[in-house]
């Protein structure tokens, strides 16, 4: 070997060398500063930006107490966001971790300590300090008193309050009160609407209120009708959207069209509460999708809300970011439940929630979504358990799907995914067109609708083109479990989501054996 060869050599060795230190250090996670997202009443959630860790196996684990207080309690980890770009949108996810703390006191505040950690280096610990939201006080001297009577919406006039002293109107009379038109809340400021009857713009791009640009804003207690959309909020800020009525004018029977039947409420935004109000005779229940060409909704909270007769969508979480919370829902007759098409990286959260007679799928997860956590649910489908769509960077636990006798399939394609401690009707498990190796499916239990106090299977066969027919009264499904059921004591134990439960392990499906149902739909 010649000196010039010798030393060629040690140069293509030193140069490998760099090469590898270059890819140990792209490996590693450098960590940025983690960040709060617009706080709601009950919910904090959670994004952490990072660079490097470019083979993606940096984790985090949370815990969080009330300030000062002495014990720290465990929150679910943070989810790895997947690094990428929607193939149709455009939309970056970028290169962070994201996730929510939740069942947290109202007006109260937390630490929260996040431990980073990555096999191949950079790991850290940060302890963050984050206020809930104080709830709304709906009395004042800002709150102005409606007496029965007819009023145009145009001639109401608003004015902006303050946080913590709303200002606005409220009815003597729920029944009595009635405003005609459009309620316009728009760009206003911690403005309050309750205890009143809207019949909004009946023509078919007609809305009940609207509250774009808002922030701080409350609508309680309301009865809302209107010809394409009750609710109304693009870029909307800190929303309030509770104890409403809101009947549209779809037709379940027949067939449904977007304009004929509207929907319930249309938001985008941040840091937005949609909670306890009564959907019914709509297109979608309630959409997240918006036209915000930034896509920029994120912690949103969607609960205790009763859905009933929506003719394409229960509850659309279309276009979202991160920090999605939608749980202890209540959703009959819909074609499809709860659809995230697509989300940008999430995590969008499907927990706790309550379907029956679901003419089309349980999770429509369609156009490519990633960062979905879908845990404890209980859907019952007039046809296929699951069919369609194609997502990504999964998990899918402790959940309860079953199809109509005769339709036990489960038939959905997934990448990267956890499926795990889930009940379902049939052995026909399929998660793409040959078992996918990174989708992790284990510890299934076989389940039929007599595992529940009270299961009729939906009627089959009747779908969107011919109209989906019987429509189903809430009471017809109880989805408590009876005693001995296989579903008792096999899921997986969540931190901060299933705490509590009563027996080895935490059951599957929606409700724990022996404990209550929430109460859905509107509160005094």
């Amino acid at each position: 070997m010649t000196t010039l060869e010798a030393s060629l050599g040690r140069l293509a060795l030193v140069f490998a060398a760099g090469l590898n230190l270059l890819a140990f250090a792209g490996d590693a996670v450098r960590p940025g500063e983690p960040e709060v997202q617009p706080p709601t009443f009950h919910n904090l959630g959670l994004v952490w930006p990072l660079e490097g860790d470019d083979n993606r196996n940096a984790a985090c684990q949370v815990r969080f107490r009330e300030k000062g207080g002495p014990d720290w309690k465990p929150a679910q980890p943070l989810l790895r966001v997947e690094v990428a770009k929607h193939p149709e949108y455009g939309v970056e996810y970028g290169n962070l971790l994201a996730g929510s703390v939740f069942r947290l006191e109202a007006d109260r505040e937390y630490e929260i300590q996040l431990e980073l950690t990555d096999p191949d280096g950079g790991g850290t610990t940060r302890t963050l300090v984050a206020r809930t939201r104080r709830e709304p006080v709906l009395e004042g001297p800002g709150v102005k008193i409606l007496e029965p009577g007819t009023y145009e919406a145009s001639a109401l006039v608003f004015t902006d309050g303050e946080e913590g002293r709303l200002a606005g109107y409220r009815g003597a009379d729920r029944d009595k009160v009635v405003i005609r038109g459009e309620v316009n809340l728009s760009n206003r400021k911690h403005v309050l609407l309750r205890n009143v009857t809207v019949e909004g713009d009946p023509d078919r791009r007609g809305k009940g209120v609207s509250l774009s640009g808002s922030t701080g804003v409350v609508v309680s207690g309301c009865r809302v009708t209107a010809g394409y959309i009750g609710l109304y909020a693009a870029n909307a800020r800190d929303a309030c959207i509770e104890d409403n009525e809101i009947a549209m004018r779809a037709d379940w029977s027949g067939q449904g069209r977007p304009a004929e039947g509207g929907y319930g409420i249309s938001l985008y935004g941040q840091g937005c509460v949609i909670r306890r109000n009564r959907i019914a005779d709509c297109w979608d229940g309630i959409s997240l999708a918006g036209d915000d060409a930034e896509r920029r909704t994120c912690s949103i909270d969607i609960h205790e809300n009763e859905l009933e007769r929506c003719v394409d969508d229960g509850i659309e979480c279309d276009y979202v970011r991160n920090n999605i919370r939608v749980y202890r829902n209540r959703l009959t007759n819909v074609l499809c439940a709860l659809s995230a098409q697509p989300a940008f990286g999430g995590p969008v959260y499907f927990l706790f929630n309550d379907i029956y007679n679901c003419r089309g799928k349980p999770f429509k997860f369609h156009v490519q979504p990633s960062g979905l956590i879908a845990c404890h649910n209980t859907s019952l489908a007039s046809g296929n358990a699951w069919s369609g769509g194609e997502w990504s960077n999964g998990l899918i636990f402790n959940n309860l799907i079953l199809g109509a006798p005769g339709f036990p399939t489960v038939s959905t394609t997934a990448r990267r995914a956890r499926v795990e401690c889930n009940g379902f009707s049939g052995d026909d498990l399929k998660f793409g067109k040959e078992p996918p190796p990174d989708v992790k499916l284990e510890h299934a239990v076989k389940v039929t609708p007599e595992i529940f106090e009270l299961a009729p299977p939906p009627h089959p066969g009747q779908g969107y083109k011919e109209g989906y027919g019987q429509a189903y009264p809430v009471a017809a499904r109880d989805f408590r479990l009876k005693p001995g059921s296989p579903a008792e004591d096999a899921g997986l134990v969540l931190p901060n989501l299933n705490d509590g439960f009563a027996g080895k392990a935490p059951d599957l499906g929606c409700y724990e054996r022996g404990s209550e149902p929430p109460r859905y739909g509107p509160q005094p």
